[in-house]
């Protein structure tokens, strides 16, 4: 089969050469369906902490922030690796492998009945979701061309958002339709979390067969076929001097946190409140922080595209300076919220599904561009690193500040961090450039 020319569309963006629509397309599919499985074991984790180990909902904020504690932990001891051997590898095949065992997580967690037990399944389960974590970024860079990865990247916001809307609308209420239906809490939750392991198998099946197996094409120079484990991390560590770079690990810090702390810390609140306030059972509390979540992912699904737009008009620096400012305004709000299901709450919501989806896709776009494509599994490795990090950080000083002051605590901590990192962003946006490619260089030297 003849290699495709890199001027052949597909979803309004420019493919690079030897990727097909059925690549593409399988992506944005396999995009919708990371995002919905990452979403919806938060979202149901108010469920299982009172249902599964029967905690009260005034002791949920500290065991949700060590259960972020114990996924960010595997992630960052992880998805550095997995970028670096997806070098080596393929991506397909570490996609596909991400999946299958976020599926065996899934099937497994409905065995804790501690803890600590808990702690385990989820562990395992981040083991897959580091792959996986580390396998979206790289591989929209793999696909589309630079000129278009805003756009691409705005699509695959789209797809995320969509799978977010998924995990809102319907599977977080499988627990409460299962029961209504006759079945007990138990075996409700059981065929819940069952459910999800399938659709990640399956997903992890669509990877192996319909992902790209062309592996990204090294410069003459480059010896990524061959880098160890500690000289690609080095590779990554050492990128941090292009201030494009440096500032897009920073980002990657405060904005991967954010889907994480939506997705754990709203359901939450609602959970909280309408347990102890409004008097519902733990399943209805659950299932009434649907319309809540609902809205941040609407907002979320319709600015993506939007601001993949953005990005490839305007300095990418800029753009993601937008971005923090806007998720700096939604959160700081929260402060102002005391009933998470009013409408105040809705309108909130909306404006943190902009920054949300403005914070990840702006971020990843910057990084693409600072990143060479025979070093970009290392360099987005430890990009994906960073976010890990923020999670971890945010999500158990979230925990903390949420049992300790107040509801809307971990989203003020975010409105901090992120109004830090926009100004950071301004700051050094006349800086941030596209790196030269070697072919450029050589074009651009003198004749001799």
């Amino acid at each position: 089969m003849s290699e495709q020319p890199a001027t052949v569309k597909a979803f309004f963006t420019r493919l690079n050469p030897g990727i097909y629509k059925r690549n593409i397309a399988a992506f944005y599919f396999i995009a919708f369906m990371t995002i919905c499985l990452a979403s919806v074991i938060n979202m149901l984790q108010p469920f299982m902490l009172s249902e599964f180990l029967g905690l009260p909902t005034d002791s949920h904020g500290v065991p949700t922030g060590k259960l972020a504690l114990v996924t960010e932990v595997v992630i960052i001891a992880l998805v550095g690796t997995y970028g670096i051997l997806s070098d080596r590898m393929g991506r397909r095949f570490i996609y596909g492998l991400g999946l299958l065992i976020v599926g065996i997580g899934f099937f497994i967690t409905p065995l804790s009945r501690t803890l600590d037990v808990l702690l385990l399944t989820r562990g395992i389960y981040a083991i897959g979701a580091a792959a996986i974590t580390a396998m979206l970024a790289i591989v929209v860079a793999d696909y589309v061309v630079d000129e278009d990865r805003g756009k691409a990247t705005g699509i695959m916001g789209f797809m995320n958002g969509l799978g977010a809307m998924l995990s809102a609308l319907l599977l977080v209420k499988m627990p409460s339709i299962l029961t209504a239906a006759g079945f007990d809490t138990i075996t409700a939750g059981w065929y819940t979390y069952a459910g999800l392991g399938v659709m990640a198998v399956v997903s992890a099946i669509v990877a192996w067969t319909l992902l790209s197996g062309v592996k990204p094409t090294p410069s003459k120079t480059s010896e990524s076929e061959s880098v160890s484990m500690t000289e690609g991390a080095r590779i990554g560590f050492a990128a941090v001097k292009d201030p494009g770079v440096a500032l897009s690990y920073a980002a990657s810090f405060v904005a991967r946190p954010d889907l994480a702390i939506v997705a754990l810390f709203i359901p939450l609140w609602v959970s909280r409140y309408g347990q102890d306030t409004l008097g519902l059972t733990a399943q209805e509390a659950v299932a009434a922080a649907g319309p809540v979540l609902a809205c941040c992912f609407a907002a979320s699904l319709f600015w993506a595209p939007v601001i993949g737009i953005i990005s490839d008009r305007i300095n990418r620096a800029g753009a993601l300076a937008i971005a923090l400012g806007i998720n700096t305004l939604g959160y700081g709000l929260t402060f102002f919220v005391s009933d998470p299901t009013s409408g105040m709450m809705m309108a909130v919501m909306v404006i943190i599904g902009m920054g949300q989806v403005s914070g990840v896709i702006t971020s990843q776009v910057l990084i693409q561009q600072q990143a060479p494509a025979s070093q970009r599994g290392s360099i987005i490795g430890v990009f994906g690193f960073a976010g890990a990090v923020g999670i971890m950080v945010c999500s158990y000083a979230g925990g903390m500040l949420f049992d300790s002051w107040a509801s809307y605590a971990p989203f003020v901590l975010l409105a901090v961090l992120n109004g830090i990192v926009g100004i950071w962003a301004l700051l050094v946006m006349g800086k941030v450039r596209a790196p030269v490619s070697e072919e450029e260089a050589i074009e651009m030297e003198p004749a001799a």
